[in-house]
């Protein structure tokens, strides 16, 4: 909401953003130090600033693999399991916190 806010976001200056993803984002900021280590500080921020958060329970499917997907998802907590559309069922790989799916 905060970037989409009549270009708030783009007025501030790299500090000032800072400061905002501090303030307000400074557990995410923590958990995702090893995914955006090295990075520049206006990039981390307009990363976290671009987030959309969402929950999936135990059991719903997160994405098809017969679509595309255009997101790139961190496991802040639990698991992702990647299935087989076969008659085992059985998980091929499972992302565990901390895990990004989709970065490529």
């Amino acid at each position: 909401m905060i970037i989409e806010e009549y270009g708030f976001w783009d007025l501030c200056r790299v500090k000032d953003q800072s400061l905002i993803i501090r303030e307000l984002f400074s557990e995410q900021r923590l958990k995702l130090d090893q995914l955006l280590d090295g990075c520049e500080e206006n990039f981390i921020n307009n990363f976290i600033i671009s987030f959309s958060y969402r929950t999936y329970l135990a059991g719903e499917v997160m994405q098809h693999g017969d679509r595309e997907s255009f997101e790139i998802c961190i496991v802040w907590d639990g698991q992702v399991a990647v299935e087989e559309m076969t008659e085992f069922g059985e998980p091929v790989l499972v992302y565990t916190r901390g895990a990004v799916v989709n970065l490529y």
